[in-house]
This record gives C-alpha cells, structure tokens and sequence, in this order.
C-alpha cells in the first residue's frame, strides 16, 4: 500500500496529509492490483491494513469471485509489545513510521479474524514452534 501511495502522492506524503478521497485512489488500486495478480496466477500476501473484518472482506470478495481459497495469518501481539516497537522504530527509523493517531486508531479498530483459513500466531511462542503446529498440530516440539 505503502508503494501505491508513494506513486500517486509522491515519496514525501505523510498519511494524515491524504484525505478521505486519496485513501479511497490508494486502496481501490491496491485492490485492483491484487485481483490482476491474482488473475496471473500469482500468490498474493495483502499485509496491508485489514484491521477489520470489513477490510479483509474485501480482499476474500476478490478472491471469491476468483474461485480461490484465502488463508488469514493472525500475528496477534500485545498491544504494550507493539507500542514497544513503534517507539523503537522512532529513534531507529528501520521501518515506515506512523503517527500516534494513526497507531492509536489501528489499536481501537482491531477486530481479531475469527473462523474457518486463519492461522493464528500468539506472542511469543517460538516461531519454530508455531510453524510445526501449523502443520501438525498433534505433536508440538519440545
């Protein structure tokens, strides 16, 4: 998203200069651009936002229309864990930043995917771990 944006905005564009009809460009070429993939035969990994129900919904129509199967990948993490590394990322700058309204926002909005095709990783069991539960989830790794 974060491309998409730069592309139709410039390299400097914070997020809360973009209004509502900016957001709307933004995602609807995002959008468009997983279904021409999906369309390809590509695999798709959207990481982009899809902190609602609502917003992954969108993403499943498109691959619903397509007759392929989506799969969720939940990181769930603390909320304390991931102020921790917003406010490491601000004196490190490794990663794209954004605002305290934009980070408070995503923290009240989280809606937990729940149901059939999602994976979900608990903070912080051993990524080992969680990956040989995925796939047999019978026999967990000492």
């Amino acid at each position: 998203m974060d491309d998409i944006k730069f592309s139709l905005f410039g390299n400097d564009i914070k997020d809360e200069q973009i209004n509502q009809q900016g957001w709307d460009k933004v995602y609807q070429k995002m959008y468009k651009e997983i279904e021409n993939n999906l369309k390809q035969g590509k695999t798709v990994i959207n990481d982009t936002g899809n902190f609602t129900k609502h917003e992954r919904s969108l993403v499943k129509e498109i691959a619903d229309k397509l007759k392929l199967e989506t799969i969720e990948v939940f990181i769930d993490t603390p909320k304390e864990v991931a102020r921790q590394r917003w406010l490491e990322n601000k004196k490190t700058n490794k990663r794209f930043d954004t605002s305290e309204d934009d980070f408070n926002s995503t923290v009240i909005e989280m809606e937990p995917p729940r149901g059939n095709n999602v994976i979900k990783y608990k903070y912080p069991q051993p990524i080992d771990v969680w990956i040989a539960t995925i796939f047999n989830p019978n026999e967990v790794p000492d």
